[in-house]
Parts: C-alpha cells; sequence; structure tokens
C-alpha cells in the first residue's frame, strides 16, 4: 500500500517480505533478501522469545559471511514484542539469532518502505 506522497512529489510504499521463522528449539531464523530497493526495513517480533534475538546480516549473496548488525556501537537486539527499524540497508542478506532455544516456534513480521519517482 502507498503510504503517501512526499513534498517531493516522491511516493512512499511499504510491502510485507518474507517471515522470519526461528523453529522450536531453534536459535536461527533462515535467511531472506530482496531488499536492495528498501529504504528502510521493519521487523516485529512476537509477544514471546526465550532468548536474547540479535539482527544478522551477511554482504554476499551465499550467506556464508554472517556477522551482528550493529548500530551506535551496541548489537541491534529485538525485544519480544518490540519492533525495529533499519536504515540504511547496505547489505544483501538479513537472519535473526537468538542466545538460547527458542521455546515455541517465533515468528517475525518484516516490511519494507521504499519509494517510487526518484
Amino acid at each position: 500500500p502507498q503510504l503517501g506522497k512526499g513534498a517531493d512529489g516522491v511516493s512512499k510504499y511499504i510491502c510485507d517480505l518474507p517471515n522470519l521463522t526461528i523453529a522450536n528449539a531453534g536459535t536461527t531464523s533462515g535467511a531472506i533478501g530482496g531488499f536492495a530497493d528498501a529504504r528502510a526495513l521493519m521487523i516485529y517480533a512476537p509477544a514471546a522469545l526465550t532468548g536474547t534475538v540479535t539482527v544478522q546480516v551477511e554482504p554476499t549473496d551465499t550467506g556464508t559471511s554472517w556477522v551482528d548488525y550493529g548500530s551506535g556501537g551496541s548489537d541491534v537486539t529485538i525485544a519480544a514484542g518490540n519492533a525495529v527499524t533499519i536504515e540504511p540497508i547496505s547489505f544483501r542478506q538479513l537472519r535473526l539469532s537468538s542466545s538460547g532455544a527458542e521455546g515455541a516456534e517465533r515468528v517475525f513480521t518484516v516490511t519494507k518502505a521504499f519509494e517510487v519517482g526518484r
């Protein structure tokens, strides 16, 4: 859906990306990409989490060099029932990593914001 149009005439949109899911007793979600046109990403955490969940990013399409995503000198984590915004986007893949085995399947909703008309 369109979020609106800025004073510069650029249309702003939001779209859903695939969910990031950490399996029951798992510690790492699958990876997603497809945000080369994204201005920002938003990750929404479920209401309950067992461990501390950290955002991890990968600079390639192969998924072999995962690192914790940092901002302001600290790793970006997501608390239960909260959301985080990531911008700018300068990586190709994203996943989540829990500090402990999750006590149930945990599904994180992910959206991206992008612009058309620039």
